[in-house]
């Protein structure tokens, strides 16, 4: 015969193991440790036809109006910094008067008095390049628009974060000798 003492441990290790059987058999572990039992999750039928997988998805969400499905297509990257679209005007492959900033060339001389007046500037690196009217000058896309007896004109057009077009003028001008004359 059986002790009561030995039919109430049995009784409770017989119940632990009940409690920790999965009824359904779905490979989800027991629920030991008191935490909230996670519910299952609904398997939506696939959509027959659907080509779009945009529309699918759609038809999908909403299908299960409990759950949430998040569609990255035709949405801005939330981890991409907003200010993303202003630096990517870097030049990929930038031709020689395309690597210095405007402000780090220095105007050596001018050509004036001809049909398409040039200008010699230097850049950081001591060397001479031509300008000619409409040429590329800088890191922005500037381009020389002027040129005077004295100056360089360059213009820059760029859209700032929201979105308006700026334009800026830079003045590449000669230097002036100690006597004030040039």
């Amino acid at each position: 015969m059986i002790s009561p003492r030995s039919r109430a441990v049995l009784l409770m290790s017989f119940a632990l193991a009940l409690g920790a059987c999965d009824p359904e058999n779905t490979g989800q572990r027991a629920n030991i440790g008191g935490e909230a039992p996670a519910a299952p999750k609904p398997v939506a039928p696939a959509v027959a036809g659907a080509a779009d997988p945009a529309k699918a998805a759609e038809e999908k969400a909403a299908e299960a109006p409990g759950e949430y499905a998040y569609n990255p297509i035709g949405k801005r990257d939330p981890f991409r910094s907003f200010f993303r679209a202003i630096e990517d005007t870097e030049i990929p492959n930038p031709t020689p008067l395309q690597r210095f900033d405007i402000e780090q060339y220095k105007l050596v001389g001018v050509v004036w008095g001809i049909d398409s007046p040039r200008a010699m500037v230097q850049d950081p690196e001591q060397t001479g390049h031509i300008l000619e009217l409409g040429t590329y000058v800088g890191k922005h896309w500037g381009r020389v628009t002027q040129i005077s007896r004295t100056s360089v004109v360059v213009t820059e057009e760029y859209k700032e974060a929201d979105g308006n077009l700026v334009t800026e003028q830079t003045v590449i001008a000669l230097p002036v000798e100690e006597g004030g004359t040039l």
